[in-house]
């Protein structure tokens, strides 16, 4: 995927409004969602606000580069799922855990600690990732340079 993202704009008529580059993958995807409506004259699509609709839209895009404001987070707490980054967090991640000297095996054992993080609803994802990463290679070290083994 090049360098676009998905914008999600305000919820009007209780729906929101979609603005999806023509990638194919991105159209075939947005297809699947129930209430789903193309408006031609502005070139934009529209699902329904209701929570199931929003749920099957953020699990179909939730590896793609999305864009929200606060106030849709607020409105859909389910959109605080979706990153402007897409995927590109993994390749952050891991990036960041080569150039320290970290195993694969680290790499492995933070994913989770790290995508959780993505989770939090009360900080931006931009900052919040790189705080967990630090909190989480911080700890790794102490583990490590530990006279006693934790069992």
């Amino acid at each position: 995927m090049s360098g676009n993202h998905i914008q999600i704009h305000h919820a009007f008529e209780g729906r929101l409004w979609v603005i999806l580059p023509p990638e194919k993958e991105w159209i075939r995807r947005i297809r699947s969602v129930h209430g789903r409506k193309w408006h031609p004259e502005i070139k934009q699509w529209s699902i329904p606000g209701g929570d199931e609709s929003v749920a099957v839209f953020v699990e179909l895009f939730s590896n793609c580069p999305v864009l929200t404001d606060e106030s849709m987070r607020d409105l859909f707490p389910q959109l605080r799922r979706l990153s402007p980054h897409g995927e590109r967090w993994r390749v952050i991640y891991t990036e960041a855990l080569k150039m320290k000297g970290y195993s694969t095996n680290t790499e492995k054992a933070g994913e989770p600690i790290f995508q959780k993080s993505g989770q939090d609803q009360r900080r931006r994802r931009n900052c919040l990732l790189f705080f967990q990463l630090q909190k989480y290679l911080y700890f790794s070290k102490a583990l490590r340079t530990s006279s006693t083994a934790l069992c």
